[in-house]
C-alpha cells in the first residue's frame, strides 16, 4: 500500500469499513475494524454510536442516534516510530480515541516501514 499525500492517508482512514471487521459487541453497538501493518503495527477503528441534538419542539429537545468513530494507534514492539510526547502513548488502546493528525503524521513518517 502506498499512501502518497495527505488526501490519500485521509481516504485510507476514513474507508475503515474495508478494513478486517475485528470485533462486534451487538449488546452495545460497538465495532472495531483493524489494519495490520506489515511490521506487526495497527490501526484500529472504533464505531459506536452516540446522540446527538436533532430539533427543538413543542417545548422539548429531540436527539437523534447516530454513528461516531475513532481511531486509534498501537504501535508494535518493533515499531520505531516515535512520534509520542507522553511514555508508551501508542502502545495500548486508548479508549477515548487518538489524534487524528497524529495517526496521519505516522502514516507519513512510517511511509517506508508501513
Amino acid at each position: 500500500m502506498k499512501l502518497k499525500n495527505k488526501t490519500e492517508r485521509e481516504n485510507f482512514l476514513k474507508n475503515y469499513k474495508s478494513w478486517e471487521l475485528f470485533k462486534e459487541i451487538p449488546e452495545i453497538e460497538i465495532k472495531l475494524y483493524r489494519y495490520v501493518f506489515p511490521n506487526g503495527t495497527a490501526i484500529i477503528a472504533t464505531e459506536h454510536a452516540i446522540f446527538t441534538y436533532d430539533r427543538f419542539e413543542s417545548g422539548r429537545n429531540y436527539y437523534k442516534k447516530i454513528t461516531a468513530v475513532k481511531y486509534h494507534l498501537i504501535l508494535s514492539e518493533t515499531d520505531s516510530y516515535n512520534g509520542t510526547t507522553f511514555f508508551n502513548e501508542y502502545k495500548f488502546y486508548n479508549p477515548t480515541g487518538d489524534c487524528l493528525s497524529a495517526i496521519i503524521r505516522y502514516l507519513t513518517v512510517s511511509r517506508p516501514e508501513v
